[in-house]
């Protein structure tokens, strides 16, 4: 029994280190420019969230924190709170762990609602979010999805995962730099179709890494090798 559950660790660690080298590798190609800021979106908004799905709610998010730091060669800046955990890639964490969240059976996945919720409540407490209120209103999106039925379910949750990312992402950058509510103005129009782009991403991502790891687990299976049982350890449905 405890080489069985030795053998799970090493594949946890394994396989969240794989994914985490891989999403590094995409935060170094930006991509979308982020308005308000002198700051660009990467390619990962579109790969990262997927990795929830695929290695479940808890070790998502520990994938992608690993690659912030890989990227950063393990050194992030200092910095107040809310600055260090926008660095430490708080967001697109927070975006893996909703994915993986629905993406289970379980039926604590009705928690992923939090997330959204609670940023629309500080993003209306901050006096500038207050202005344009109605900027928060497509944080929505991601509570609903939880609510969707099986068959739109799939499809769905790669659209709020994205903005789940976005939800936390624009949070801190609202009190970490006080955008103006012009500017968050401006950006409604650009948003349906980042997220969108984003979402589309994140459902590729999240198919062709799933169709490659039942291939992968066919394949060893001939050599009476399989992975299924470390993947089923990680929330995800084969």
């Amino acid at each position: 029994m405890k080489n069985i559950k030795n053998r799970k660790l090493l594949a946890k660690g394994i396989i969240t280190w794989v994914f985490a080298i891989l999403n590094a590798l995409m935060l170094k190609l930006k991509i979308i420019p982020i308005i308000g800021t002198n700051n660009f979106f990467p390619a990962a908004n579109g790969f990262g969230p997927s990795i929830g799905g695929i290695i479940g709610s808890k070790f998502g998010p520990i994938a992608i924190i690993l690659s912030v730091l890989l990227k950063s060669n393990f050194k992030i800046q200092g910095g107040a709170l809310l600055v260090l955990l926008r660095r430490l890639g708080l967001p697109m964490a927070l975006a893996s762990f909703y994915f993986g969240m629905i993406n289970s059976n379980k039926k604590t996945r009705f928690l992923a609602t939090l997330i959204p919720i609670m940023a629309i409540f500080a993003f209306f407490i901050h006096p500038i979010g207050r202005e344009v209120w109605y900027f928060s209103l497509f944080w929505l999106i991601p509570i609903i999805v939880v609510f969707l039925p099986q068959k739109l379910k799939i499809p769905s949750m790669a659209l709020g995962a994205t903005f789940v990312d976005h939800a936390i992402g624009s949070v801190l950058y609202l009190y970490t730099m006080n955008i103006p509510a012009e500017a968050w103005i401006s950006a409604i129009p650009q948003v349906m179709r980042e997220r969108l782009s984003f979402g589309i991403g994140i459902l590729l991502s999240y198919f062709i890494l799933k169709t490659l790891l039942i291939q992968l687990d066919k394949l060893l299976s001939k050599f009476k090798i399989g992975i299924k049982e470390f993947f089923e350890v990680y929330e995800t449905n084969f």
